[in-house]
């Protein structure tokens, strides 16, 4: 093989190379976006959870206050 040839070859294997690094790099950049959107719709999805348990373990009470004040305001 002539020195031409294998410096061909050499600048063929140095882009694929650096074509799969560039590859390598932008799926693990999208998997962290990914793993972050998880994290962030669990995050949410717990809030939203914790938000519902309150108000279904205050709902009555606040109901009661509520309905008192509107007795005392038309009884005024």
């Amino acid at each position: 093989m002539s020195r031409e040839n294998a410096e061909c070859d050499n600048n063929g294997i140095r882009t694929s190379i650096n074509s799969s690094k560039q590859l390598v790099n932008r799926e693990s950049q999208g998997e962290q976006y990914g793993a972050s959107l998880v994290e962030y719709v669990l995050l949410v999805s717990l809030i939203a959870l914790v938000c519902f348990l309150a108000v279904q373990s205050m709902g009555g009470a606040v109901n009661n206050r509520i309905s008192d004040a509107a007795s005392r305001v038309n009884d005024a």
